[in-house]
């Protein structure tokens, strides 16, 4: 008979319990164990970004991806929106603080582009950052 050897790690980290647990308790554990829950609150403001910072700006700016943990990307329409958004910077993280990630979110940086269009999507495509 073969033994493998296991990972003690892993069976301490996800050890059957007693009881049955509930498939949003896991999830939890499972993120928090992967260091991924703080990363999903980041992120959590992406889907409610009209909520965040307004209908107006909304339109013409949506938040891409977080640097260093602690560094929002947004993509703007062009470079006219992405100075008028740098000088609105300390409203929009006020917005930010007030929806409930200013522990997180300490910088915005801007960068030009489609608003809808994702990072990379085009072939060639550059991004000016401001």
């Amino acid at each position: 008979m073969s033994h493998r050897p296991t990972n003690s790690r892993r069976s301490t980290r996800f050890r059957a319990r007693s009881g049955p647990q509930s498939a949003g308790d896991v999830l939890e554990k499972t993120l928090a164990a992967y260091r991924l829950d703080k990363k999903i609150e980041q992120y959590s403001a992406f889907p409610d970004w009209p909520l965040v910072v307004g209908e107006d700006i909304a339109r013409v700016a949506k938040p891409e991806k977080i640097l260093r943990g602690n560094t929002l990307v947004v993509r703007v329409l062009d470079a006219a929106w992405a100075q008028e958004l740098s000088m609105l910077k300390t409203q929009l993280m006020d917005s930010i603080f007030e929806y409930g990630l200013g522990g997180t979110i300490v910088d915005i940086r801007f960068i030009t582009g489609s608003p809808s269009q994702q990072q990379g999507a085009a072939p060639g495509a550059r991004s000016k950052q401001t």
